[in-house]
C-alpha cells in the first residue's frame, strides 16, 4: 500500500488487495506503520497503518478480510488453462542502452495488452519461462507444468525465440496441443551454435507466409489465420499492427505512423467519477475526445482474441462481464472460484461452471454464506448471475446438485436452501420461484403480507466527534530576527530558507519568528496548538504578544507530536501567533501545517465558533469540521411499528468509503469497512423507539494535510423491515 496517499480508505486497500490476490498473491505484507508522523515524516510515502489513522481502531477487521482471502486461495491447485510465454530473452535479443525501437516497444506495450486481453476474456493464465516450457511434458493434449496442465500455450508478440521451445511447440501440436501467436512472430531462433533462420518452420507452425514471420507490418488488417495439425493440434495467429490500442488505426494514419499506437500526443485522463478521457492533441493545438474510438477499436480486438481462443480451447469459467475477474482454485476436489470488480461500479454477470451444481456465495467481507438463487443447467453448465458492489469480491462454491433447479425468482432475497426449502425475506406482497425437477417445472408462491414502508431518519440528529476538531491553517508570515518590520515574507510550509529570496546573509543558527493569524467568533473552552514540524534548535511561543509558558504534553494524536494549551490566552477577534525558531541549518523551519485543535466547529468564513449545533446525517465537512480526521457519532432515535411479528430489520446507510459502525440501543450490529454499508439489526431493535448510533472514522488527510475530504455520513440512513418467508421446493 506505499504511496496511496492520506486519504487512503480501507475500501482502496481493499481494491489493491483484490487485484493481486485474484492475480495470485496469498500473502500480503503491509507497507509500513510508522512509529511517528510528526513533521515531514508523514509524507515519506504514506500511508501509515497504525495508530495515528482514524481507521486503524477498525484495522483487525480488515486483517480478518485479508485472512480469509489468504486461507481460501492458499493451498490446493491453481486452474489455468493458458501458458503464456514470458519473452524476456526476446526482449534483451531486442535492447539497446538508454534506446527505444519499434520491436521492443511492440513486444512490450502489446505483451501488456495481451495479459489485459486474457483477464477480460476470462482465460486464466501463468507466464511460463521458456526453460520449463521446453522441458514440460505433455498429458492429453496438455503441457504439465508442475500442478498445472496447459491446453493452450500463448506466443506473444516477440522477434526471437529459444530453439528449444520451437522444437517443444512442434512437438506440442502433434500431441494434440494449441498454440496461439499475434503480431510478431519469431523469425530467429537461439540455438546452440548462435542464432538460426527459422521463419520457415514457424511459418508452417502457424500456416502464415515464412516472408511475413520475424517482422512487424504495420499495414497489418486485424484477421486470424488458423491451421490444423496432424495429431490434433491446432494453431492460430492473431495478425495486427498491434494490440495495444492507445491511438486508434485512423489517428495513426493522420499522424503518419501507421502501426504506431504510442504517441505523446494521447492522454489519459482518469475522472473522479471513475470514468477515463482519452484525449488526443491535434495538428492545430486543439484537443479531441477520442474515447469512443479507444472503447470501440479496443472492443473489436477484445472479440476477435477471445473468438481466436475460443476456437482453440473452452473456457473453464464463463463469465459475462469483463470487468469481473476470476481466481479458480481446487481444494481437495471442491472448486473455489474467487471473483473481482475491480472498478467503482457495480456490476453483474452470468457465470457459467462446468456440471450440474448448486452454487453458493461466500461473502470475505463480513464471513457470511448464502445460496446463489436464481440457476439453471444450460448446455452441460450451471448457469446463474452474481452482483458485486463497487469494488467488490466474493467467492463462489458450487456444492453437489440435488436434481432440483430453481430457474426463477421473484420477491425474495434467499437466506438458505435446507431440507427442500428456501428460506429468505421479502418487503411484502407476493413471492414466488419456479421449480425444475427431472425436466417439469412448477411455480411455487407465498405472501409475505403487506409490504412495510422504510422508515428514514432524517431529523433529529446529533452529531459527536470523539477527537477534538481542529483549524488548520495553511500559509502565515516569517521574517529573519534581525529584519526589519517591512520584510515580512508570506510563507507556507517548509524549510525557511528555500522560501526566501536569496540565500540568509548570516551564519547558521539564525532566529525567525513566524506569524500565524486565526479568527475566533466564539471563544473555546479548550484550544490546543500542536507542535508539528517546529525543525530547528528551539522553539518559543506568543500568543497575541503575550509569552505562553504552558508546558508541552502529549496530544494524543501521535507520539512525538505535542500539544501547548493556548485556551487562556485567545480571545475573540483576530489572534496572531508568533512562533520563534532557532534554525540550526538551511532545511529548518516550519515544516508542517499549523494545526489548531479543541471543543469548538468551523465557521463558513473559516473561524473558530461555537462548540456545537444542530447536526444532519450528512458529511461533516459541512457541518463545522472541515479538517476533523477521527470518528465521530451520529445519534438519532427511530420509532419502529409496535408489533414485529417476528419481521427482520435492517439498517441501509451511506458512509461514502469510510468506515462504519452501527449500535443499535447500545448493542453492537457490525462493521462495514466499505460499501455496501447495510447491517441487520433484528437482535438489537424494538418494537417502538430505538436509539441508533452511526460511528464513523474517515482518513488522515482532514488533518495533515488541510484535505477537505467530505467525511462521515453522506446521506439520511434508514430501516427497512422485511418479512420472513419459506418456500417449498
Amino acid at each position: 500500500f506505499g504511496g496511496i496517499f492520506m486519504d487512503t480508505t480501507m475500501q482502496r486497500m481493499k481494491w489493491i488487495t483484490d487485484w493481486e490476490y485474484v492475480l495470485g498473491v496469498n500473502l500480503l505484507n503491509p507497507h509500513g506503520f510508522h512509529y511517528t508522523l510528526e513533521g515531514p515524516r508523514k509524507r515519506d510515502w504514506p500511508p501509515s497503518m497504525f495508530y495515528q489513522y482514524p481507521w486503524w481502531r477498525f484495522y483487525g477487521a480488515f486483517s480478518e478480510y485479508v485472512s480469509r482471502l489468504s486461507h481460501l486461495l492458499s493451498g490446493g491447485r491453481h486452474v489455468a488453462d493458458v501458458a503464456v510465454i514470458w519473452p524476456i530473452n526476446a526482449m534483451f535479443a531486442t535492447y539497446r542502452p538508454q534506446e527505444r525501437g519499434p520491436v521492443g516497444d511492440r513486444i512490450e506495450h502489446d505483451f501488456n495488452a495481451l495479459t489485459e486481453l486474457f483477464l477480460r476474456i476470462h482465460h486464466d493464465f501463468d507466464y511460463v519461462d521458456e526453460s520449463l516450457l521446453a522441458a514440460a511434458p505433455a498429458q492429453d493434449g496438455r503441457l504439465v507444468v508442475g500442478d498445472e496442465r496447459h491446453g493452450l500455450v500463448v506466443v506473444p508478440p516477440m522477434a526471437h525465440i529459444q530453439l528449444a521451445t520451437l522444437e517443444r511447440l512442434e512437438r506440442f501440436v502433434g500431441e494434440g496441443g494449441r498454440v496461439l501467436g499475434a503480431v510478431l512472430l519469431p523469425g530467429q531462433a537461439f540455438g546452440d551454435d548462435g542464432l538460426v533462420d527459422v521463419r520457415n518452420r514457424v511459418g508452417r507452425l502457424f500456416g502464415v507466409d515464412p516472408k511475413a514471420v520475424g517482422r512487424l507490418d504495420p499495414e497489418a488488417a486485424l484477421a486470424v489465420v488458423e491451421r490444423d495439425h496432424p495429431g490434433g493440434g491446432r494453431t492460430a495467429f492473431v495478425a495486427a499492427a498491434s494490440l495495444s490500442r492507445g491511438l486508434p488505426e485512423a489517428r495513426q494514419r493522420e499522424l503518419r505512423q501507421p502501426g504506431v499506437p504510442e504517441s505523446n500526443r494521447f492522454v489519459v485522463e482518469p475522472q473522479e467519477s471513475g470514468e477515463t478521457r482519452y484525449l488526443l492533441t491535434l495538428e492545430d493545438g486543439t484537443t479531441a475526445d477520442i474515447g469512443a474510438e479507444v472503447e470501440a477499436e479496443r472492443r473489436r480486438i477484445r472479440e476477435v482474441v477471445a473468438d481466436a481462443v475460443g476456437r482453440l480451447i473452452e473456457p473453464d469459467i464463463r463469465i459475462s462481464n469483463p470487468d469481473v475477474l476470476y481466481l479458480h482454485r481446487v481444494h481437495d476436489d471442491r472448486d473455489l472460484v474467487f471473483l473481482v470488480n475491480s472498478t467503482g461500479a457495480p456490476q453483474r454477470a452470468e457465470i457459467g461452471l462446468r456440471g450440474d451444481v448448486r452454487p453458493e456465495l461466500w461473502d470475505p467481507s463480513t464471513g457470511t454464506t448464502r445460496p446463489i438463487v436464481p440457476w439453471r443447467v444450460q448446455d452441460g453448465r450451471t448457469v446463474f448471475e452474481v452482483e458485486l458492489p463497487p469494488v467488490g469480491s466474493a467467492f463462489v462454491v458450487p456444492v453437489p446438485g440435488d436434481g432440483v433447479h430453481v430457474t426463477a425468482l421473484s420477491g425474495l432475497e434467499v437466506d438458505a436452501v435446507v431440507d427442500g426449502c428456501l428460506r429468505g425475506h421479502a418487503a411484502g406482497g407476493p413471492v414466488e420461484a419456479t421449480v425444475e425437477r427431472g425436466g417439469e417445472a412448477r411455480v411455487v408462491r407465498a405472501d409475505a403480507g403487506a409490504a412495510a414502508e422504510p422508515i428514514a431518519i432524517a431529523d433529529g440528529w446529533e452529531l459527536e466527534l470523539e477527537d477534538r476538531n481542529a483549524l488548520v491553517v495553511s500559509e502565515w508570515s516569517a521574517r529573519a530576527e534581525d529584519a526589519g518590520d517591512d520584510d515580512w515574507l508570506p510563507m507556507v510550509q517548509g524549510a525557511w530558507s528555500y522560501q526566501i529570496p536569496t540565500e540568509p546573509e548570516g551564519d547558521y543558527p539564525i532566529p525567525v519568528w513566524y506569524r500565524i493569524a486565526f479568527d475566533v467568533e466564539e471563544v473555546p473552552g479548550r484550544l490546543e496548538l500542536l507542535i508539528d514540524g517546529f525543525a530547528g534548535i528551539e522553539w518559543r511561543l506568543l500568543v497575541n504578544d503575550v509569552p505562553c509558558d504552558a508546558a508541552p504534553v502529549a496530544s494524543g494524536l501521535d507520539a512525538q507530536i505535542a500539544a501547548v494549551d493556548i485556551s487562556g490566552l485567545v480571545r475573540a477577534g483576530r489572534n496572531v501567533l508568533a512562533v520563534r525558531l532557532l534554525l540550526g541549518g538551511p532545511t529548518d523551519g516550519l515544516l508542517d501545517l499549523v494545526k489548531l485543535v479543541g471543543d469548538f466547529r468551523v465557521t463558513p468564513a473559516g473561524a473558530i465558533g461555537a462548540a456545537s449545533g444542530p447536526a444532519r446525517p450528512a458529511s461533516w465537512t459541512d457541518q463545522g469540521c472541515p479538517f476533523y480526521s477521527g470518528s465521530a457519532v451520529y445519534r438519532a432515535t427511530a420509532r419502529l411499528p409496535e408489533r414485529l411479528d417476528g419481521a427482520r430489520v435492517f439498517l441501509d446507510a451511506d458512509a461514502g468509503d469510510d468506515v462504519l459502525e452501527v449500535t443499535v440501543n447500545g448493542q453492537a450490529a457490525g462493521v462495514r469497512l466499505w460499501p455496501p454499508y447495510g447491517v441487520e439489526v433484528t437482535d438489537q431493535v424494538v418494537p417502538g423507539e430505538n436509539l441508533v448510533e452511526l460511528r464513523v472514522a474517515n482518513t488522515a488527510i482532514n488533518l495533515l494535510s488541510a484535505g477537505r475530504r467530505p467525511s462521515g455520513l453522506r446521506a439520511a440512513p434508514r430501516l427497512v423491515v422485511r418479512r420472513a418467508v419459506e418456500l417449498e421446493l
